[in-house]
């Protein structure tokens, strides 16, 4: 093995994405690695690239328990699930030291599409840690990916795997980066449109790096994607922790249906659902209580990474002490609860309703205190039929579009019992977008669905979002008071990409550009 190899990689942990090391230096230069095989490697994978699967499940404790974890940010990302139409604040009951740290307080500046997402309980700048973070463990694949050419030789099955999800995580981690520092595919100017840098390569250099455009970036997530379906084919790990070629041909399909490539979002969500690893639940018979989402479902095929929506959607409790209702996180909008039939099982199996206002419906689709499993890393199979689904709608295969829809539908509502499409033309588009709001939800989708919905270029769709506002007041409560409004993608364009960290900026001397600056947000009283 090269020794070159050994002190980039030790470099590499250390280091942000280029150029200056400083804290990231001092953080992690204690862990250097010698790499001798590839045994090593492996170890590499877990530890440094995948995430751990650790997190808040679900509990009927007091949701103080959670005070201030919402800082973790270098292992979360706490507000994916608070910047959409699917999420509402409520709060209820009196404030104290306690309730001020919960999660809402903590996240509100992100739920309400502030200049400056990452805002704290009294005011003060968060550190958003995804970014770095991200680009650390992409910066490990890549020396993984070059290493392997030197020890590869004697073991050519296992560096074949090895590769395989490498570069699938690699793509896993490049369409999060850009889905949310950077504008949503659109066809007519993707290749123009800043997205973020490309750091292909494990050699550290001094020199900043620019960002390449969404197209060029999309096309290396596919590339990578491509490459790991070879590589993994036929390989079914023991746990869906680690990457398959399933989950290549899933993530390949939900790149291409982002990037209007309609034929190859329903191809590569063929190989999924034709593959016979995978099957869809039926709820019919559904046991009260038990976790929809788990390791061990016939639909996971890969997770990693925390469930957060324990700590986002908390119970509400009374207190002993003076017989009050107390709650201060975050529930579903009515907006979305509004979209289910009444037959539809999936109410049941995905919500439950906090203690005293039955119209507050927590989703926790996770439902076990000690099974930890991801919620906005969670790769279904439901979402290849719906991608494959949303794909034939828009080409014009609308017979192909029910087909594909009533066959997840036929499992999410009592048997015999799913209502028959009657929709057609942008009408159906519009209903499989309603299909996958409804079962996907708070599962990270959302967002990115509405900012590729706003510039699809068949059939475009945006929406004004209101988010309800809660103040506490002198006579000894929580109430609404008001809302922020965030427009329709075209005209609040820059409120729908988050900034890229100011430390980023300089460490990159200037040559990485920032997003256009959001707007300050001003609530509208009642």
């Amino acid at each position: 093995m090269k020794m070159r190899h050994v002190y980039i990689l030790w470099l590499l942990l250390g280091c942000g994405l280029c150029g200056g090391c400083g804290g990231f230096f001092e953080e992690k230069s204690q862990n250097l690695f010698y790499v001798t095989d590839l045994s090593d490697l492996d170890e590499l994978l877990v530890g440094e690239v995948y995430i751990s699967t650790t997190g808040f499940p679900y509990t009927t404790s007091s949701a103080s328990t959670l005070v201030n974890l919402i800082r973790q940010t270098d292992r979360y990302f706490p507000w994916i699930h608070l910047l959409d139409d699917d999420a509402e604040e409520f709060a209820a009951g009196e404030e104290s030291d306690a309730t001020r740290n919960w999660v809402r307080r903590n996240t509100l500046a992100a739920h309400r599409w502030q200049a400056v997402p990452f805002l704290d309980k009294d005011g003060l700048p968060m550190t958003d840690y995804n970014w770095p973070s991200t680009y650390r463990r992409i910066a490990v694949v890549n020396s993984i990916l070059e290493q392997l050419g030197d020890m590869g030789a004697d073991e050519p099955e296992e560096a074949l795997r090895v590769e395989g999800e490498a570069r699938f995580m690699r793509a896993f981690y490049y369409f999060w980066l850009v889905n949310l520092y950077a504008q949503p595919y659109a066809a007519a100017t993707a290749e123009e449109e800043p997205g973020v840098p490309l750091k292909l390569s494990p050699d550290v250099e001094d020199n900043g790096f620019a960002r390449a455009s969404v197209a060029e970036v999309y096309r290396q997530i596919r590339e990578d994607l491509e490459r790991a379906a070879v590589c993994l084919r036929g390989r079914a790990p023991e746990r869906p922790v680690r990457a398959s070629a399933e989950a290549a041909h899933l993530l390949l399909s939900r790149v291409a249906l982002y990037s209007e490539d309609y034929e190859g979002a329903i191809a590569h969500a063929d190989s999924v659902i034709g593959a016979g690893r995978f099957s869809l639940l039926d709820l019919n018979g559904w046991e009260d209580g038990t976790s929809f989402t788990r390791e061990d479902s016939p639909e996971t095929v890969f997770t990693q990474g925390g469930y957060i929506m324990g700590m986002i959607h908390t119970d509400d409790y009374v207190t002993t002490s003076r017989n009050s209702p107390r709650a201060n996180a975050y529930t579903s909008s009515p907006d979305l609860m509004r979209t289910y039939d009444s037959r539809d099982l999936r109410r049941d199996v995905f919500f439950l309703a906090p203690h005293f206002d039955k119209s507050k419906w927590r989703c926790l689709k996770s439902r076990s205190e000690t099974a930890i499993i991801s919620d906005y890393m969670l790769m279904r199979h439901a979402e290849a039929y719906l991608n494959k689904a949303e794909a034939q709608a828009i080409a014009g295969d609308e017979a192909g579009a029910k087909a594909t829809l009533q066959e997840l539908r036929a499992r999410r509502f009592p048997a015999g019992q799913a209502p028959d499409i009657a929709a057609s033309g942008e009408e159906l588009v519009n209903f499989v977008r309603d299909e996958r709001r409804r079962e996907l939800c708070f599962e990270g989708h959302r967002w990115f669905d509405l900012r590729r919905y706003a510039v699809n270029s068949r059939y475009p769709f945006s929406k004004e979002i209101r988010h309800v506002a809660y103040e506490f007041q002198a006579g000894g409560e929580y109430a609404a008071v008001g809302e922020y409004v965030l427009r329709p993608y075209a005209e609040d364009r820059a409120a729908y990409v988050f900034p890229i960290p100011e430390d980023e900026i300089v460490i990159n001397h200037g040559s990485l550009a920032q997003n256009a600056a959001r707007p300050d947000r001003e609530m509208t009283r009642y």
